[in-house]
């Protein structure tokens, strides 16, 4: 019999793990994957951003909850960047800010999985890797039939514990380690699911780019949403040849996958050229009298991307700066500033970072992440609906409610 039982060994499911051993707890990790950490090992391009000095809790953050804010306020407390480093620190890793970004001194995310992994040994905590669910139920002892001990089945054992702690983690790359099976036993629980949803990941547009396909811009996009301005973002625009990329786009996907979803019709306006006006534009393509304007547009955006702009206003790029009427060049100036594209949809979990949906929020205690109505069940990490940009807010909502989580259970004992 163990005291608390984790499925889960990403990072919500090891900090819930580390959080609940350190009382004393005896603990068990199961975990469907061949070690721990695997999505861990691929965060912010391997060198581990575990968080964010800005951390405004509604413009970082989303869910189908319109009381998320309060949720989450009480889960990360009122400075999460430095209980995350104080948290790392007390495995024996030092971080370091940048630009608001925190990262481990090593700036490597194997180095976090190592000292989190051997953290869980100090603390022995029982770990069973391609853990194989079959089932999760409760053991009822008490004669007023309350729910007591935990039983999950596995494929070739029967694991009895005190506490469960849900950190299944979501859906996205399912190349490490992402799928089903951790909502397969949301659902057997009977535990309120929003509709899951990739998000962080790039859109697919109804237009075809294949002759842009590869270019790169540093843009500013507003996210439309049934003719309304939702959500805005700058950046590096990566142009792909079914559609959209760049992290300035992730950003923007959980909003627009949501509403996508929703069945309302979804934008994209870019401006190509956001530090330069209107008017400014208009006198450098005039003063090019003797280039063509393709050659006069080459002076500040991609040969490719301004051949396709021009396309689109229906002008040849062979045609002379100086024989564009006011109206032409106001055309070709608005594709500049005010490029519109629908979107069709958001690309797969394979190229998402995160799932966006999960657990509904109404079905926790914001204080201890315990399941209302199940006394001994609480939940952590990606399995919520939570999802937050690029930035080291995932890494830093999955730390934090998983320390919550375990914390609470083994306190609850």
């Amino acid at each position: 019999m163990y005291d608390v039982c984790v499925i889960g060994g990403g990072a919500a499911g090891m900090s819930a793990a580390i959080a609940a051993a350190r009382t004393g707890s005896n603990v068990i990790i199961l975990e469907k994957n061949n070690k721990l950490g695997r999505k861990l090992y691929a965060t912010g391009n391997g060198r581990c951003n575990l968080s964010n000095t800005y951390i405004n809790l509604e413009k970082v953050y989303f869910s189908c909850d319109v009381h998320y804010a309060e949720f989450l306020s009480s889960v990360l407390g009122d400075a999460p960047s430095y209980d995350i480093s104080e948290f790392m620190e007390s495995m024996g890793i030092l971080t370091y800010e940048r630009n608001g970004y925190i990262y481990p001194v090593s700036n490597q995310a194997s180095a976090v999985v190592w000292a989190m992994t051997d953290e869980l040994k100090k603390c022995g905590v029982t770990v069973i890797l391609k853990a194989d669910i079959q089932s999760v139920a409760y053991e009822k002892q008490t004669e007023s039939g309350e729910n007591s001990n935990i039983i999950i089945k596995l494929d070739t054992d029967i694991i009895r514990a005190k506490r469960l702690i849900i950190a299944t983690g979501g859906k996205s790359y399912a190349s490490l380690g992402g799928g089903d099976s951790g909502y397969n036993i949301i659902k057997e629980l009977g535990v309120k699911m929003s509709e899951l949803r990739p998000a962080l990941c790039p859109f697919i547009v109804d237009e075809d780019f294949k002759d842009i396909a590869g270019v790169r811009a540093n843009a500013s996009a507003w996210l439309i949403v049934d003719d309304e301005p939702k959500a805005f973002e700058t950046g590096e625009l990566q142009i792909t040849n079914y559609g959209l990329s760049g992290i300035m786009i992730f950003n923007l996907s959980s909003i627009g996958g949501l509403a996508i979803s929703e069945g309302k019709r979804v934008t994209v306006k870019v401006d190509f050229l956001d530090k330069y006006d209107k008017g400014y534009i208009e006198g450098c393509i005039r003063k090019a009298e003797k280039r063509t304007i393709l050659g006069a547009l080459n002076g500040f955006i991609n040969d490719r991307l301004g051949g396709f702009l021009l396309k689109r206003t229906g002008i040849d790029t062979r045609t002379p700066a100086k024989a564009l009427s006011d109206m032409q060049i106001k055309a070709v100036i608005d594709e500049i500033k005010s490029f519109m594209v629908e979107l069709k949809g958001l690309k797969d979990y394979e190229q998402a970072q995160v799932t966006a949906g999960g657990i509904q929020l109404s079905e926790l205690d914001k204080n201890t992440m315990k399941m209302k109505g199940m006394e001994h069940v609480y939940a952590a990490g990606e399995a919520l609906d939570i999802d937050g940009i690029c930035g080291g807010y995932n890494l830093t909502f999955a730390i934090l409610s998983g320390k919550r989580a375990g914390e609470s259970a083994a306190l609850n004992l």
